[in-house]
Parts: C-alpha cells; structure tokens; sequence
C-alpha cells in the first residue's frame, strides 16, 4: 500500500480509454502524448485542471 503525503505529486501513465473511464467526458479529446493534471477536490477525487500537448513538454 504506497503511502501518500501532504503536497505530493504523483504521475500517472496511462491510456485514453483508461482516462475516460476516470474522469468522464472531460477527457474524451485526450490525444496521443498529452499530459493531464488534476488537483484533489477535498472529498477524495481529482479534478482536471489543466491539458498540456506533447509539444509544450517533450
């Protein structure tokens, strides 16, 4: 069980049909490379706040 810290980032690599499934239609035109970031919600979920394209991070 890994253990979680106050202010922690945590990666996650995974596939468009997995992030779907996550988060609902706000991720459905998630493309090839793209990184998504979330921040916690309070009530123990993550929120999409942000999209960045592979070409801004690669």
């Amino acid at each position: 069980m890994p253990i979680y810290y106050r202010w922690q980032n945590t990666l996650l690599v995974t596939h468009k049909p997995n992030i779907i499934d996550a988060f609902g239609k706000d991720c459905f035109e998630v493309k090839e490379g793209e990184a998504s970031i979330f921040q916690p919600d309070g009530a123990g979920k993550a929120v999409p706040i942000a999209r960045v394209q592979a070409i801004e991070w690669m």
